[in-house]
């Protein structure tokens, strides 16, 4: 049985647990790796015009981490030579989708009418998900041999109806990360896109190394 699959698991929720906790652990041994990649995040984004480079170096260098390759200090910039148009592709993107929900919660805010605020707590609400559904999207466009959005974005959303279970258990501690990270910004700085880059890569690449590889994955006493 590979375990992790499906309601038949009668462990599943301890089993998942399992997993982050091992992937918390290979962060924690590779925490040189997230927090200096994290570094060169920020120092990319600073001019805004890099932002989509910066984004490309940041999770292609996590994704290798969660996927246990070797990783050296060109790792970075090797990412960036890579995926820099999907880099673009993934920043304007979302540049657009978040400006506009963003226009719409502006718009009526100052609205009294509860039509009006029911519309913005569904904008709200639509936001969210969609901002939770970017931290496995990069990681997504990573495997493809074509990197699209679209296809990430479609793949993403079968990710997340086909296991609500895995995915929560990974979206929970991004969510928890980016609330912290918010109310104490210094936090970005140091670690914080880098980890949340990591979490949301080694939840992809698990998950996809589990279906394409069973075998691997059948004893529940892997890590």
């Amino acid at each position: 049985m590979v375990y992790y699959r499906g309601e038949r698991n009668p462990h599943r929720m301890r089993t998942m647990l399992k997993i982050l906790w091992n992937g918390l652990r290979n962060a924690y041994d590779g925490a040189f790796v997230v927090v200096l990649s994290n570094l060169a995040f920020v120092l990319l984004c600073i001019p805004l015009i890099t932002i989509p480079l910066a984004v490309a170096g940041l999770y292609y260098t996590n994704y290798q981490l969660a996927a246990g390759e070797s990783i050296e200090w060109k790792t970075f910039f090797e990412g960036i030579k890579q995926y820099w148009w999907a880099g673009i592709r993934w920043t304007i993107i979302n540049g657009i989708v978040l400006f506009s929900l963003s226009f719409y919660v502006i718009f009526l805010y100052d609205r009294s009418e509860f039509w009006a605020s029911a519309l913005m707590g569904l904008d709200l609400a639509i936001m969210a998900i969609w901002v939770l559904m970017q931290f496995m999207t990069f990681p997504m466009m990573l495997i493809q041999e074509k990197p699209g959005f679209l296809r990430s974005l479609r793949n993403v959303g079968v990710f997340l109806l086909r296991w609500p279970g895995f995915s929560f258990t990974f979206l929970l501690p991004i969510l928890v990360l980016v609330i912290a990270s918010l109310l104490f910004a210094p936090l970005w700085i140091f670690f914080s896109a880098g980890l949340v880059a990591y979490l949301g890569s080694y939840a992809v690449h698990y998950r996809i190394d589990s279906e394409r590889h069973p075998e691997l994955y059948a004893d529940p006493r892997h890590e």
